[in-house]
């Protein structure tokens, strides 16, 4: 959009499919550098990939250990079950987002708190009890 395209004034000829060199006028609208303003789709999908791997390899690690520290990935999903559960019923019976959101905090709070254990190997005494 927006491209100038020149018209020949002189007398039309016609174009000879045999000659490379008089292959008339083109008019390609998909090249990529036809408005370098506005990226092509293929730059701008390899760009999200390469800030999307970026952002993942710096905040990674960092992740890993506030996970870690919050008591491991199983309390952490918990904690988030213990919210939406929680900011589910708030939202079930409030009129307004505050007492919702509030909720959802404490709801996150409790998952954290309550202490999740670790699943423990059966041992095979208690394979034959079942």
């Amino acid at each position: 959009m927006g491209e100038r395209v020149f018209v020949r004034t002189s007398p039309v000829q016609p174009i000879d499919p045999e000659d490379p060199n008089d292959a008339g006028p083109r008019i390609d609208y998909a090249k990529r550098d036809v408005n370098p303003r506005f990226p092509t789709v293929q730059k701008v999908i390899a760009w999200l990939l390469y800030t999307s791997d970026v952002l993942y390899q710096a905040f990674h690690p960092i992740a890993l250990a506030i996970v870690q520290q919050l008591g491991g990935r199983r309390q952490v999903t918990f904690a988030l079950g213990m919210m939406f559960a929680v900011g589910g019923f708030g939202a079930a019976i409030a009129r307004d987002g505050l007492p919702v959101f509030f909720m959802c905090i404490g709801g996150a709070l409790m998952g954290l708190m309550i202490p999740i254990s670790q699943k423990q190997p059966r041992s095979s005494s208690d394979r034959n009890r079942i």
